[in-house]
Parts: C-alpha cells; sequence; structure tokens
C-alpha cells in the first residue's frame, strides 16, 4: 500500500490462470478526507478507473486514531457505513475491516497498540493486512 494525504491506491496482479488485477482504496484519515475528497470523486474513480478496466475493488475501512474527538469518530463511522453501503450496491466492490483489525478489542474508536497514537504497530499493520488477505481469498475462492 502506497501512502499520500488524500486517497491510497495500490494496484495489484495476482496470478489466476490470467493476470487478475484488483484495487485497494482506503481513505487516508478522515480530517484530509473531509476536505479535500468526496464521496462523488470517489465513485468515479471506482467507476472509471477500477469498473472500467475489469479491476475488482477492495475497500479499506477508516482505522481510528487516539486523539480523534467524538465528532471525527462519527464521521469516521459514517464515511466507514458509506463504504459498505456502496459496496452493497456494487458486486465489484468488495470491504476489508480495517478498522477493526486495528482497533482495540475494548474500544472500537481507539487503536489496539500504537507508538504515537496516529498509527498502528507493526502488529497493527499486519493485522490489516490480514483483513484484506481474508477478502482476497474469498474473492479468489
Amino acid at each position: 500500500m502506497t501512502h499520500s494525504n488524500e486517497v491510497e491506491t495500490s494496484y495489484h496482479s495476482k496470478k489466476r490462470g490470467d493476470t487478475e488485477p484488483w484495487l485497494f482504496v482506503s481513505l487516508d484519515r478522515v480530517g484530509r478526507v473531509l476536505g479535500k475528497i468526496t464521496s462523488r470523486s470517489v465513485e468515479r474513480m471506482i467507476e472509471f478507473r477500477a469498473k472500467q478496466a475489469g479491476i475488482r475493488v477492495v475497500a479499506g475501512t477508516i482505522i481510528p486514531y487516539n486523539t480523534a474527538t467524538p465528532e471525527q469518530n462519527a464521521r469516521m463511522h459514517e464515511i466507514n457505513l458509506w463504504i459498505r453501503n456502496l459496496a452493497d450496491a456494487d458486486g465489484n466492490i468488495d470491504v476489508a475491516d480495517t478498522r477493526a483489525a486495528a482497533a482495540a478489542a475494548d474500544n472500537p474508536d481507539l487503536l489496539a497498540d500504537s507508538p504515537d497514537g496516529l498509527h498502528p504497530t507493526a502488529a497493527g499493520y499486519r493485522r490489516m493486512a490480514e483483513a484484506v488477505q481474508r477478502v482476497l481469498e474469498r474473492i479468489r475462492s
């Protein structure tokens, strides 16, 4: 996965007879999402960059961070629900619940472990990758 201030995308090829491309989309932090990315722009990216190219989309949910305000957490939950609803309406989109993978078991609005309160530890990133891997394995089966 690459990092940017707006939308993170990674194009990958996996072997399954022929090359089967897929796209992972992750919105980077709710504060940046609010100012720079609209739901329509994400929908257009999926429609024109992925769907028309025959690329399956795996969307990751926004992960928590420990200094988020209640309003920011509410907005993240709202956006994550929008992601799930978009996937439910479009058979070309699957969701990896990266938020649940990175979140503390007793509080889904905090990271399970973090060196700085903003980013997961290596173990947290590993759990996020495993969440994506489960979705990819389900798609390929």
